[in-house]
């Protein structure tokens, strides 16, 4: 899991070692991983580094601009369980801590002809006031019943990305017993990743207050900032040019339907979207996440994806007698924290395992598992989809 292999990363680095996610996939044991360390010089402070200031605007900024949809209420949001001693005060220092550390929370949106972001230096005494607290009287779980959707649309309502106002905090604070925190960060300077880190940092900023300590957060390595303007800069250089052949034979792959029309843009709505939740007995997803990848020398993504693609093209088979085999289009996401795609032999150090922000990736893939007709052709087609998506260039 990639994410799980970012936060390995940023607890190695604390302890001063600079390993990075792609070689934890790549070496896989403590062991070749110290190997790896061993001798390895140190990469130089990178002294442009300025964590303030405009921010280029990056790719998947690019593509939620390009969309034309209203984004005022593009959040992620997470609900935690805080300690009877985690009061209004000590909210409010902590997430103030969390704040001055990470400059993308206070990020303000910046809509051009090319959407950027600006971070202003750390003022506390200027900062929204992002904390509401909410005193509960009665059982917990029945106020969170109650009163958390109404809570979380009212904290929605609060977000302003172009005044800076990037986060919302809820204080559910209970008379004894533990208390909840709803937090709501604007998508545009938070993900997957970026939330690890923020709760980790919130819990150490917690524990600190509460003991009558000051908050003392990990520094950032590498800013936003500066991880925009670094891939801008290889972009324009040429960096990415030789890809560029890869990408447009993927796009126009010929698309057949899924469903009984197009995809319309203006009516197929993310929101009109619905989920199917399945869940495997363990006889299923115990092979599915370790004997059938290790099988393959391949990733639990080669399996679902293999599987999605045989099934999608037995759908279209059995839907319209039309239909021919083929690949099939989609989009994956990635993390994005693709450090290798602007580090340079002897170039400053890029260290993203403790950087807050949007670095999500969404990339087009053509994905085609063969004549999959019967049970026996689905190594073949496993195989096959394995090695279309290791020549994805760039982790996408």
């Amino acid at each position: 899991d990639s994410i799980v292999a970012i936060s390995l990363v940023n607890h190695a680095r604390r302890e001063g070692l600079s390993i990075s996610p792609r070689e934890v996939f790549q070496l896989r044991t403590a062991e070749a991983l110290a190997r790896a360390e061993a001798g390895r010089e140190v990469a130089a402070v990178d002294t442009d580094d300025i964590a303030f200031g405009a921010v280029a605007g990056t790719p998947i900024l690019a593509r939620i601009s390009e969309a034309g949809d209203e984004i005022t209420r593009f959040h992620q949001s997470v609900l935690v369980q805080t300690p009877l001693e985690f009061d209004e005060q000590c909210a409010r220092e902590a997430l103030s801590a969390v704040v001055e550390r990470h400059d993308a929370l206070r990020a303000r949106l910046v809509r051009g002809k090319r959407w950027t972001l600006s971070v202003p230096h750390w003022d506390p005494s200027s900062a929204p006031d992002v904390l509401r607290v909410v005193e509960v009287e009665g059982r917990m779980d029945q106020l969170l019943s109650e009163r958390l959707d109404g809570e979380t649309e009212a904290a929605l309502d609060r977000l302003d990305p172009d005044a800076g106002v990037m986060l919302q905090a809820v204080l559910f604070r209970a008379a004894s017993g533990p208390g909840r925190l709803l937090l709501i960060g604007h998508h545009l300077v938070v993900d997957g990743v970026s939330w690890r880190i923020i709760l980790e940092d919130l819990a150490q900023a917690g524990t600190a207050l509460i003991s009558g300590a000051e908050p003392a957060l990990a520094p950032v390595g590498t800013s936003l900032r500066r991880w925009s303007a670094l891939l801008e800069e290889r972009a324009h250089t040429g960096s990415f040019d030789a890809e560029l052949p890869f990408w447009k034979a993927v796009t126009s792959t010929p698309e057949q339907m899924l469903g009984s029309r197009p995809l319309d843009p203006a009516v197929d709505l993310a929101g009109q979207a619905e989920t199917l939740t399945v869940a495997l007995s363990p006889e299923f997803t115990r092979p599915l996440l370790s004997a059938v990848p290790a099988a393959f020398s391949g990733s639990v993504n080669d399996v679902l994806l293999t599987a999605f693609a045989v099934a999608a093209s037995r759908w279209r088979a059995g839907r319209r007698a039309e239909a021919v085999p083929g690949p099939v289009l989609l989009d994956l996401e990635g993390h994005g924290r693709e450090e290798d795609l602007v580090r340079t032999p002897g170039g400053p150090a890029v260290d993203l395992s403790r950087t807050v922000g949007w670095f999500t990736t969404v990339y087009p893939v053509a994905i085609d598992p063969g004549g999959a007709d019967g049970d026996e052709a689905l190594a073949s087609a496993l195989k096959a989809v394995k090695e279309q998506l290791r020549s994805i260039p760039g982790a996408g």
